[in-house]
């Protein structure tokens, strides 16, 4: 596999005309690739459609995760550049899961959260939001949490959210209700939503770390 890889790098640093160095770590790849004075994510996204069309022509069923971090200068080059791309590749798993592409410059919210959830009297308010939905999921075998998020991402329209979910309209809104009686928080109050929001996205971290 570290063959085909290597191969496949170098033929792709070909076609951009881009030096690159390449080692490996068990199951990662670790690319270093010629920067110049374009937009280095263009750059990066020509590169990796060069390498996955060739790789999942090669090698059926195999599912890759970038993270990408921009050159740093100074007498640790490499290894801050190499530390800020790793940080991108587990935040782009825990947040999207497989075959993403993760942009160091674009995870300062999820780097902000993760410094956060450090505060133990932050982790407390977590815990006080969300175990009542945790235990009722656990019951009852249902995914309150899931569905506040999925309601979330789409800003509170009821009818996406239950499309998305394939629930019926009612029991959607039943799902709703129960969320604010246990939390005793109000999903239209902005506070509220603010609290469990945030209360939610830190426990996902924590939850994969």
């Amino acid at each position: 596999m570290n063959y085909y890889f290597q191969k496949v790098i170098t033929n792709a640093g070909k076609v951009l005309h881009r030096k690159t160095m390449t080692t490996f770590d068990e199951n990662e790849v670790i690319i270093y690739l010629e920067a110049d004075h374009h937009p280095y994510m263009e750059t990066a996204n020509q590169f990796l459609d060069v390498i996955e069309r060739r790789i999942y022509e090669l090698v059926r069923g195999i599912n890759l995760s970038w993270g990408i971090a921009i050159h740093k200068d100074g007498h640790y080059a490499f290894y801050s550049s190499y530390e800020e791309a790793r940080t991108a590749l587990e935040i782009g798993k825990q947040q999207y899961g497989e075959g993403e592409r993760t942009f160091f410059s674009d995870t300062r919210i999820n780097r902000l959260l993760m410094a956060l959830s450090q505060e133990n009297e932050i982790a407390n308010i977590v815990k006080d939001t969300l175990q009542p939905l945790l235990d009722y999921d656990k019951k009852r075998q249902t995914d309150l949490i899931y569905t506040f998020m999925i309601y979330n991402k789409y800003k509170g329209n009821v009818s996406q959210t239950a499309r998305a979910l394939n629930l019926h309209r009612q029991s959607l809104l039943h799902r709703l209700r129960n969320i604010e009686s246990l939390t005793q928080l109000s999903l239209v109050d902005s506070d509220d939503l603010f609290l469990l929001e945030l209360s939610v996205r830190l426990w996902m971290l924590k939850k994969f770390e």
